[in-house]
């Protein structure tokens, strides 16, 4: 057995969704939320996680915020998904496919998703079994649990290893 490690990642500070001048997927981060990511990028640095496989929505602000996070290690593979900006709309039972997903990648890193809420923390919640917070803007959720094969993963069983956010990182530095 193996330690598996799954990242999720909430995207920066965007700029206002009731700006209409934006089309929700073409919204970009705010300056404030581009330092962030770039913040949450160099703390993660630091622990020495080997990224393997990168899932992220392909909205804008998703984008942004990986090419931030980033800036101080090379980024892997990324696969930009139209399912994880749909907010469910493409499947009846959107957790489950994105558990699915996971399954099906053969990989031994650590997997990293960059989501938006409502589905992101309702994602974290089904894993952990609701051990989680509501995730908050440019926060990381890493969790751990020991298992072969990401074949092996289900909903109730990993464990919260750490919860970054905005204000842990303002403590730190």
């Amino acid at each position: 057995m193996k330690k598996c490690t799954l990242m999720l990642l909430r995207h920066g500070k965007a700029v206002d969704a009731s700006d209409f001048s934006w089309h929700d997927r073409d919204r970009s981060l705010t300056p404030k939320g581009r330092e962030e990511a770039k913040a949450l990028g160099t703390y993660v640095s630091h622990l020495s996680i080997d990224i393997g496989v990168v899932l992220s929505s392909p909205s804008v602000r998703t984008r942004e915020t990986l090419d931030c996070f980033f800036k101080s290690k090379n980024m892997k593979r990324v696969r930009f998904e139209d399912a994880l900006y749909s907010r469910g709309m493409i499947f009846s039972d959107p957790l489950s496919a994105w558990l699915d997903l996971i399954r099906g990648i053969h990989n031994d890193g650590s997997i990293l998703i960059v989501w938006h809420n409502p589905m992101l923390t309702d994602f974290a919640w089904k894993l952990t079994g609701d051990h989680v917070p509501y995730m908050k803007k440019w926060s990381l959720l890493i969790l751990e649990w020991k298992a072969s094969s990401w074949q092996e993963i289900s909903w109730g069983t990993l464990d919260v290893s750490a919860y970054i956010t905005p204000d842990f990182l303002t403590f730190v530095q």
